[in-house]
Order: C-alpha cells, then structure tokens, then sequence
C-alpha cells in the first residue's frame, strides 16, 4: 500500500513539473512558441538588397531596395511603411526604379471629360508634389533627378507607353499588386490579387489614359482619365552611387 503511494506522488510530482516546464511565467505559452513578425511570415524570394541608396549600393536590373516610406499597411496609426523599389535600368551611377507595389489609387485628372495629357494632369502634379513630400524625406529628394518626360521634367513620373513595353521582360513581371492602403483608396483587383495601374500615355483619345490591365498587358483603348480605380505604380530616376 505504501509502495502505492509512493508510486502515486512520484508520478503527480512529474506531471507538475512537465506543466511547470511548458509554461512560460504563468502567460501559457510554451517555452517553443516563438512571436512571429509580419515580415516573417512573407519572405520573398527576392529580397531586397540595401535598406536605402547609399553610396557602396551596388544595384542591377531586376533586383529591389528600399527607398522612402508611404503609407501601405492602411493602417494610419502606425506610420508609413518603407518604400519597394524594382530596378529597371541601371547606367553608369543612375538607375530607373518602379515601385514594386502599387502605392496609391488616384484619377489620370480629377476633371472629367476634358482633354488632358501628361504634362496638364493633376496626377503629375500630386506625384511631384503630394507623394514625393511625403516619401522622401530632404536627404532622399537629393537624390532624385531630373526626368525628361513628355514634354515636362519631373521627379516622380509614370512610364510611357515604350517604357512600360521594353523595361519588363514578360506581361507576368508587368503584373501590379495593390498593398491594402491602395484597395482602401478604391483600387479595383480580380481574384488572383492584382490590380491596374497607370502609365503616361494618351495618344489614342483626348479623354482617355492607357494603363497596364491586371493580367499585365498594355490596355491600349485606356481607361477615362477621371476614373478613380486605377493604381499608381509611381517611377523615379535616382543617383545611387556617389562618384568617386
């Protein structure tokens, strides 16, 4: 009867210490749960490659980095996110960069049934103005040069119609996929997660803008300039490295 008793306890003493073991200081997580991050849990497969243009970046086609914050969580309480760009030219100390995502969601021009090009469009001026204030901060806009495009010069600009053709190898890496900020901001997406977005060109009618359709192919009949469900997908000319 005592070997019974003994038997018992040693066998309730285990199971105590087996509870003790597997809870961390009363909150009852066990000692292998660990706290996984958003960024965790969505690892590319192409990661960036610098946190931010510095002077060793040593940038090339096709790769990302990290430039400026804008707001794409769509949660406003916790700050802007850090910005992700694709490279798609590199020459000499300057590279051509396209936001991975698109950002936002705006009109081509806020007034409809108008005549509006490039250069006229209120989108041109928000991306210069708006959007660029709120990206980048005094350092960063140092680095952002001069663009020639379509009769105006820019800091922040959409690709043209050839750009939008040559610099993306495939329809699937011309794809645009919204963050959440832009689908709070209106942005139309279909069931495989992408979106459309906008690029400067206006050459087949006076009233309407062609933009890159969510399979990723260049919708040449255009959407109206007016229409608010298209995406931005804002590009930026940069000078990454400092010459020596």
């Amino acid at each position: 009867m005592r070997n019974k008793r003994s038997w018992t306890a040693v066998i309730a003493a285990g199971m105590l210490l087996l509870s003790l073991c597997a809870c961390d200081s009363g909150n009852g997580k066990t000692t292998t749960e660990k706290s996984v991050s958003p960024s965790e849990t969505s690892v590319s497969s192409e990661a960036p490659v610098n946190d931010a243009l510095t002077v060793d970046s040593a940038l090339k086609e096709g790769q990302t980095v990290m430039f400026g914050r804008y707001e794409q969580d769509g949660n406003l309480e916790n700050g802007a996110e850090p910005i992700e760009w694709r490279v798609l030219s590199v020459k000499d100390d300057r590279a051509m960069l396209i936001a991975e995502k698109i950002l936002d969601c705006k009109p081509f021009h806020e007034t409809g049934w108008v005549s509006v090009d490039w250069e006229t469009c209120t989108l041109r001026t928000w991306l210069n103005e708006d959007f660029c204030q709120a990206a980048f901060s005094e350092e960063e806009q140092v680095k952002l040069l001069d663009t020639s495009h379509d009769g105006s010069t820019d800091k922040v600009f959409l690709l043209s119609y050839k750009q939008a053709k040559s610099l993306f190898a495939s329809k699937a890496k011309r794809k645009g996929f919204p963050t959440a900020y832009a689908l709070q901001q209106g942005l139309l997406e279909n069931e495989n997660g992408t979106g459309m977005w906008w690029i400067a060109s206006y050459n087949h009618h006076p009233y309407r803008v062609d933009y890159i359709s969510r399979g990723g192919g260049i919708n040449e009949y255009g959407a109206r300039a007016h229409d608010n469900w298209v995406g931005v997908r804002p590009a930026v000319r940069v000078k990454w490295k400092v010459s020596d």
